[in-house]
């Protein structure tokens, strides 16, 4: 699996959901969403203590969610709307260069 192809992770239950961008169906690892934020590093957040996103996915941030470019969105937590959207902007700029 690429990091690059995963659009975002969902945690569920003991096991995570890796919902990738091709649109095919989502996987399944036993590791936890926190072994996959290590994982992941910095062109990843976490937007609710629940997802993981793909910064390099999201098109935009419209309120309280994440958008991707077809439309779809993800929440995010009140608790983690600074971090997440801090960490957008730092994606931001880094792929600017």
């Amino acid at each position: 699996i690429r990091l690059s192809g995963i659009r975002y992770i969902k945690a569920d239950g003991k096991y995570v959901k890796l919902h990738m961008e091709n649109g095919g169906e989502a996987l399944y690892d036993e590791r936890g969403i926190g072994t996959w934020e290590k994982l992941a590093g910095a062109d990843f957040a976490m937007s609710h203590k629940s997802y993981l996103i793909n910064l390099a996915k999201v098109k935009g941030i419209r309120g309280e969610y994440a958008v991707f470019a077809d439309g779809e969105n993800v929440k995010i937590s009140r608790r983690m709307k600074t971090r997440f959207r801090e960490r957008y902007r730092a994606y931001l700029l880094r792929s600017a260069r």
